[in-house]
């Protein structure tokens, strides 16, 4: 099946080795390298380091950010996420298992187990709805097209994730805020007026 491929599993590699003494054998004298490490691990000041790295990540921007503009007539619209093969499938005999230009819907095989939200995060007013939604929903995922991560994650206290282009335009998401979530086989997007909006409840 299709999906299988969507799946990534990751295997840990384990190598196993033989011990295999040949004539005299003789006491290392060098410094064990696992206790060097600690050694030096222990002399690093950490709180440093992800202090420098953090300022490091928060200018970072994925290189198809950038932003949407803001809803300014609440919206309700369907969105397609049928995907179309773009090279062959094969099995291990070399059969094909599916052509080249094959269409299958994700949906008809698994359900979204989350709502996706889709803010600005320069705008307060944005987070502020953010905020109110995820408290009165229980799974959201909340995606920014502009503005800080780490500052939208510390003010949110949860994972954010950018929302460059590549999903957006996939997800024909048109302006922010956003609400993307399953509709039977199908995907639903809400487009949110603040202006208009009571606290983010709004969705049926």
């Amino acid at each position: 099946m299709i999906i299988i491929i969507l799946i990534w599993l990751i295997f840990p590699s384990i190598t196993l080795a033989e011990d295999i003494v040949v004539g005299k054998t003789y006491s290392i004298v060098e410094k064990d390298s696992l206790r060097e490490l600690e050694e030096k691990s222990q002399s690093v000041n950490w709180e440093s380091v992800t202090k420098v790295a953090r300022e490091k990540l928060k200018d970072y921007r994925p290189a198809d950010f950038y932003p949407l503009p803001h809803t300014e007539k609440p919206n309700k619209y369907k969105t397609s996420v049928i995907h179309t093969v773009e090279h062959e499938v094969a099995d291990e005999q070399g059969n094909i298992i599916y052509p080249r230009g094959y269409q299958f819907n994700p949906l008809d095989y698994v359900t979204l187990p989350y709502e996706m939200i889709f803010i600005d995060g320069n705008d307060k007013r944005h987070i502020d709805w953010a905020d109110t939604y995820i408290k009165n929903h229980a799974f959201v995922q909340v995606y920014i097209v502009n503005g800080p991560v780490f500052d939208v994650m510390s003010t949110l206290d949860r994972k954010v994730f950018y929302a460059g282009h590549r999903i957006t335009d996939r997800l024909n998401i048109q302006t922010v805020p956003s609400v993307l979530y399953q509709d039977g086989n199908q995907m639903s997007v809400e487009q949110i007026n603040l202006k208009n909006n009571d606290n983010g409840n709004n969705k049926n």
